[in-house]
Parts: C-alpha cells; sequence; structure tokens
C-alpha cells in the first residue's frame, strides 16, 4: 500500500501484547493506516455506524486516496475530539492519521498518563473513538521515531 500523503510505501508493523496487533505505518510522512480490521479489534467487536464509534459524520471530501482501495477519503471529527481532522474512507472503513494528528494524540495520551494513570481498558462514557485514539497514540508512544 502507498501512504496517501507522500506516497512512499506503507511498511506493515506488527506488535504483541496490545491492543493494536499491526498497523501500516509511513517511513516518509510518519502517518498511519489503521484498517477496519484493526479498528473492530481495537474496539473487541464490530461496529456498524459512524455515531456508534462516537465520529461526526461529515461530506467533505479530503485531498487523499485510501491506501487500500484508492476511494477519496473523507474527513470526519471525532466527536471527544472535534479538533482532531482523520480522514476515514467510506467504502473498506479504514481511517489514516497524519503525524500532526498523531503528535496530537500522543500529547493527550502524555497528559492523560500523568494525572490519571495509564488506562487497560476502555472507561465507562468514553466514546469507541476516543479509547481508539487513545490506544492508538499510546502505541505510537511505543513505536520508533526513526
Amino acid at each position: 500500500m502507498k501512504c496517501p500523503t507522500c506516497s512512499e510505501t506503507l511498511a506493515h508493523r506488527e506488535r504483541t501484547g496490545r491492543e493494536f496487533v499491526s498497523v501500516e505505518v509511513c517511513p516518509g510522512c510518519r502517518g498511519c493506516w489503521l484498517s477496519k480490521a484493526e479498528l473492530e479489534s481495537a474496539h473487541a467487536g464490530p461496529w456498524t455506524s459512524l455515531e456508534e464509534m462516537g465520529v461526526m459524520a461529515s461530506d467533505v471530501f479530503s485531498d487523499y486516496l485510501c491506501p487500500h482501495c484508492s476511494a477519496q477519503l473523507v474527513r470526519v471529527n471525532p466527536t471527544d475530539h472535534p479538533e482532531l481532522v482523520i480522514d476515514r474512507c467510506p467504502s473498506c472503513h479504514g481511517l489514516w492519521l497524519d503525524n500532526g494528528e498523531l503528535q496530537r494524540l500522543r500529547q493527550v495520551v502524555v497528559e492523560y498518563a500523568e494525572s490519571h494513570g495509564t488506562l487497560d481498558e476502555r472507561p465507562p462514557g468514553w466514546t469507541v473513538m476516543r479509547w481508539i485514539l487513545y490506544r492508538m497514540a499510546q502505541e505510537y508512544l511505543h513505536a520508533p521515531t526513526a
């Protein structure tokens, strides 16, 4: 698969002992692709709607094409973090997070961990997307930054 941002080949990264078993990371721009299967793995089950995920639907297309199926990605915002813009494939339902979004998520995890400790399961009241983003950022904290 090619990076939707810079067209470099995405590198497959396996993780063991963590909720995110594998992700596709761009070695050039450090963006990250999460397939629907990975999202369901992080959620511990299938999901059927954006509302269930905690994402505000949008009809605004991004400038990027899906690295998996080549559909034009759509911009969405997590209801818990409306300042973040995440690119979602309306066809295969994967998510693209560019490096800037990952850096913001990383800061959220660092700040949360400093005041509450690290979470191992989704707290009551957290949307699925908030939990996935938290886990994604936590995974990113453990990834090499080369």
